[in-house]
């Protein structure tokens, strides 16, 4: 059985997830997978309005070149899931 990456709870109703190895290689299709995934759940007729729940997704990739530290990425990542979250209200 293949090993999944760690799902963290980064604060309030955010989360990280430290993608590695094969994940991180298929990171455009998990996310794609993820989107499609909530897209379904929230289309399910007899479901209660509270049952449909909507995410923003950003991700930074670590790059030696641009980040100092952790934290760095971080607040590209943020950025990034800020950006999708106007992107999806407009």
């Amino acid at each position: 059985m293949r090993q999944r990456s760690p799902v963290y709870r980064y604060g309030g109703d955010e989360f990280a997830v430290i993608l590695k190895d094969h994940d991180l290689e298929q990171i455009d299709s998990l996310v794609r997978r993820f989107r499609d995934d909530l897209k379904a759940q929230r289309n399910r007729e007899g479901d209660e309005p509270w049952l449909k729940i909507s995410a923003a997704i950003g991700y930074a990739v670590f790059d030696p070149a641009v980040d100092d530290d952790a934290n760095r990425v971080f607040q590209r990542a943020d950025k990034a899931m800020y950006e999708d979250k106007m992107r999806s209200k407009g």
